[in-house]
């Protein structure tokens, strides 16, 4: 799993904690107790692509439309053609309250051991980038008890060589490793 990365480039000083590592296409979790990782705690379900589909489903979009909807908090008029918009940022945040609320709970069932121990959740990936994701999140882990801490914050308070929450299982095996990456195209 990535998140076993992501947790390699946290800091010691943080010794209990939820890492998730969420983007598009899987969200992952790993649980570090005591300063090593739980392997009881490993899951991994849908990513964030999940909200979107809820998203397209209930706007009708293409996925293309889709897209740019979510981005830019704006849904085309249906079968207009006059470039008219409306807000799109309801049924925005209903799909993502949807989306986690369906999810949190499995995610915490897997640390129950732990539940009473872990006050923070570490979460890292491109979907963290997207602050509309990362204000629902808060929210919902809130009524859990939890406080998320994007790992953006974690690598510029602590003056990490990458401060991008896209690239936290670079600095994971980097800190482990020699590592040299071509990212390609």
């Amino acid at each position: 799993f990535e998140t076993v990365s992501v947790a390699m480039g946290i800091p010691k000083k943080y010794q209990t904690y939820l890492v998730w590592q969420m983007g598009w296409g899987d969200w992952q979790q790993l649980a570090i107790i005591d300063g090593k990782p739980e392997p009881t705690s490993m899951n991994l379900i849908e990513g964030i692509q999940g909200a979107h589909e809820l998203f397209r489903q209930k706007t009708g979009l293409s996925q293309s439309q889709n897209k740019t909807a979510w981005e830019q908090c704006l849904i085309p008029e249906k079968g207009g053609y006059n470039g008219k918009k409306s807000d799109a940022s309801q049924l925005i945040y209903q799909s993502l309250g949807a989306f986690f609320n369906s999810r949190i709970g499995a995610q915490l069932n897997l640390v129950d051991p732990w539940r009473d121990r872990i006050s923070h959740v570490i979460a890292s990936g491109g979907s963290t980038k997207d602050n509309k994701v990362m204000e629902v999140l808060s929210q919902e882990v809130s009524v859990e008890g939890l406080t998320i801490i994007p790992i953006s914050k974690i690598m510029e308070s602590n003056n990490l060589p990458i401060k991008d929450a896209s690239f936290a299982t670079v600095l994971g095996l980097s800190s482990q490793v020699n590592l040299a990456i071509d990212i390609g195209n």
